[in-house]
């Protein structure tokens, strides 16, 4: 595999951490954005120490849709009434899937039978460019992805062997 499927592996593992968290509330962020504050519930898979507690993620492009397999629920430029009322649906759903796709880290996070998908608008480098997502621990850690197929962490990092559990 080629260091850039490595890359891409390893992201999915870390962005995978947010898997079987629920959704405790959505916000609309300026810019078309969008906040989803999760919280891990009873029986969840067990994560690692730099990772409990409440988890942020936070969407930054104006690329991002809410959609089920027949329809789309939301999209970023809608009106921000309807987007209220349209992200409510999120509220209370655990996060039960993750895609990453290559070469442009377009990212579809299921909650059920919904999903959002969140798609890169710039692949001009930081800080003129701006990242897609990033997903923030209690513990100040900072998984970015974006812009284009770049990704990092910030924060506190986890050790290789923190990374690997």
């Amino acid at each position: 595999m080629s260091d850039a499927g490595d890359r891409v592996d390893r992201l999915r593992k870390l962005a995978g951490l947010m898997l079987g968290a629920s959704v405790r509330s959505c916000e609309l962020r300026p810019a078309h954005g969008l906040d989803l504050f999760l919280v891990r519930l009873p029986g969840a898979p067990p994560v690692p120490d730099w990772v409990e507690g409440e988890l942020r993620l936070r969407v930054l492009t104006h690329g991002w849709r809410l959609e089920t397999r027949e329809r789309v629920i939301a999209a970023a430029l809608d009106p921000a009434k309807e987007l209220g009322s349209a992200l409510a649906v999120l509220v209370g759903q655990a996060v039960s899937g993750l895609e990453i796709a290559r070469p442009g880290l377009d990212t579809t996070i299921y909650f059920g039978d919904v999903r959002l998908r969140i798609f890169p608008v710039s692949t001009r480098p930081l800080p003129e460019g701006h990242p897609a997502w990033t997903l923030r621990t209690a513990q100040h850690v900072s998984l970015v992805v974006g812009p284009g197929a770049n990704w990092g962490m910030s924060g506190r990092k986890p050790t290789q062997q923190e990374a690997a559990q």
